[in-house]
């Protein structure tokens, strides 16, 4: 599998930046509680929000608090426009993983977005790694990329009825 950092994903396509990586993406932030009251921070993305919150929820009993909405900016676009984003209720850097698999079977790759506040991303790419090891032994059929960018939220709901479509605060 390879790992590529911001430098080489830059360049990873004949010298070509990979700008479907560079997109901003709608998130959500919330905290997960287990049944020991343990918490701990989530993103995910809008579009899969309610199904992801159905499954923790159903399935491993967790309760999902504080739900946000916010914005992933790739960290160029953030700081070519970091003026716009200076009022923010909360502003963080996060970091989009990216898992392409390619299926050899089907001859398409499958791609993953993950997102990751900075400093959980290791624990995220070691789970994800432990995940595909499978996959790792087979050769160079995945690759990881690990692209930097920061989360803006705007604002906080009380509960996640209200991020249905996920056009409210942008």
């Amino acid at each position: 599998m390879a790992i590529l950092n911001e430098l080489e994903v830059a360049t990873y396509a004949q010298g070509a930046a990979r700008p479907e990586f560079h997109q901003s993406q709608k998130l959500v932030h919330c905290l997960t509680r287990n049944q020991n009251d343990e918490t701990r921070s989530r993103l995910v993305e809008l579009d899969s929000f309610k199904l992801w919150e159905y499954l923790m929820s159903t399935k491993h009993g967790l309760k999902i608090e504080q739900p946000s909405l916010c914005l992933w900016l790739h960290k160029d676009e953030y700081e070519r426009k970091e003026h716009i984003y200076s009022g923010a209720a909360k502003i963080d850097p996060v970091n989009r993983v990216v898992v392409s698999i390619f299926e050899e079977l089907y001859s398409f790759s499958q791609i993953i977005n993950r997102f990751a506040h900075d400093d959980d991303t290791d624990h995220l790419v070691s789970a994800l790694e432990g995940h595909m090891q499978g996959r790792l032994d087979n050769g160079d059929d995945c690759e990881l990329m690990v692209v930097p960018g920061y989360c803006v939220e705007l604002w906080q709901h009380q509960d996640s009825s209200q991020l249905n479509i996920g056009l409210s605060g942008f």
